[in-house]
């Protein structure tokens, strides 16, 4: 039984990624022939432009695919996430690299992002780029679902022997039912969001997986408007000598 749901799994991921990766692969494409376009006079900053969302969109390509070679091996080896380093890392620095990296990519859409702090080390046991991946991957599905104009905030709070880092967007949010079903299934299988087109859940998905690889989980939350999703990490009890 168990092997038949893996195998379902692995279908279930390989045709989201299909999913996921045919817009970019178009925009590529679209990109691509436009700047070989001999017809088309383009200023210097037109041409700036169109590189920049040219690599920025083959980056993220890149780490979907990279993503889901690790996810494919954390399918088939158990054992594989006990070989992780894993370090006392502050989730905070994390997310304003993270932040930092998508800032662009969150103003081209018109949205803004927002890190907070709260009063508490933030310190988890973690990997770095496996932590990064999770962040990224988080914020995101935050900016592709999120309201033009809209901002996204990116938190972490301290919970016992837990931090719960959390990414609200300020979108249309989701039907009681549909949040009931996404519940059900976050993080153990691609679970496409009802009305929003283009989306897969590959990158929820992959956060389960991954959050969960470090003793941790993903969660669905219900902020006072969008959507909210969470992962909560190992808290460490390392004192931090910042």
């Amino acid at each position: 039984m168990k092997g038949r749901n893996t195998h379902e799994q692995s279908i279930a991921a390989l045709a989201a990624a299909a999913h996921e990766l045919k817009s970019p692969l178009t925009l590529v494409h679209h990109i691509a022939q436009t700047l070989a376009s001999t017809d088309l006079a383009l200023s210097e900053a037109e041409r700036a432009q169109y590189l920049h969302r040219l690599q920025f969109t083959s980056e993220r390509m890149l780490r979907l695919v990279q993503q889901l070679a690790v996810s494919y091996r954390l399918d088939r080896d158990n054992q594989l996430a006990f070989q992780f380093q894993v370090e006392p890392l502050n989730v905070m620095e994390v997310c304003e690299e993270v932040a930092h990296e998508l800032w662009t990519y969150a103003k081209e859409c018109s949205q803004e992002l927002r890190v907070k702090t709260h009063n508490c080390p933030h310190l988890v046991v973690a990997n770095r780029e496996i932590l990064h991946d999770i962040v990224v991957n988080l914020v995101d599905n935050a900016i592709r679902h999120n309201q033009a104009g809209g901002k996204v905030d990116i938190a972490a709070v301290c919970r016992s022997d837990q931090v719960r880092l959390t990414v609200d967007d300020q979108g249309a949010g989701m039907a009681q039912r549909d949040i009931r079903r996404l519940r059900s299934t976050l993080g153990t299988q691609p679970q496409p969001f009802t009305g929003h087109a283009g989306t897969s859940g590959l990158g929820l998905y992959i956060v389960g997986q991954f959050a969960a690889a470090m003793g941790g989980s993903v969660g669905l939350g219900r902020p006072r408007s969008g959507t909210r999703f969470f992962v909560d990490l190992l808290r460490s009890r390392q004192l931090s000598l910042l």
